[in-house]
């Protein structure tokens, strides 16, 4: 019965192994750093374009997902392949999803928060050579408050 018993809970500790190793494999970490790349160009500029801002690794596409919103739902409509990522928008609006692609590869993703900085109405797929915004500011509630919004080519 014990040899049973240590069978059992060897079996069920290998099953929880293999699901944290699953979910490590298939999970994208949140690149935090680019909120401090981002963010300068914010507050100082009234355009920022991502295609010149970020350079550290491959992309050719920006998905933004405005709160509230399914990231699932733009990967399956831009055909991009699905990863585990961790999504504050989905479920509040404390943060706007940058979702960086590379040959429908998701590469790196942020959750921007919106402490006072909003994505307006932004939600879609940028391609690199068009994913210029402009910076418009205003205050809210006392504070400075940046809107970004797409920067149209016919603008």
């Amino acid at each position: 019965m014990k040899k049973i018993v240590l069978i059992i809970i060897v079996l069920i500790l290998v099953h929880c192994a293999g699901f944290l190793l699953f979910i490590n494999v298939f999970s994208l970490q949140e690149n935090v750093d680019l909120i401090e790349v981002i963010s300068p160009h914010i507050v100082g500029s009234d355009t920022i374009d991502f295609d010149v801002m970020i350079t550290d690794f491959e992309w050719d596409e920006l998905l933004i997902v405005r709160p509230y919103a399914d990231y699932r739902t733009l990967l399956k409509e831009e055909k991009v392949s699905w990863r585990r990522i961790d999504n504050h928008a989905r479920h509040s609006d404390i943060s706007s999803l940058l979702i960086f692609v590379n040959n429908k590869k998701i590469v790196a993703y942020v959750n921007y928060p919106r402490h006072n900085v909003s994505f307006g109405y932004e939600h879609g797929a940028f391609q690199r050579d068009s994913s210029k915004f402009r910076v418009e500011r205003g205050t809210h509630a006392g504070r400075p408050w940046y809107t970004i919004r797409h920067h149209r080519a016919d603008e």
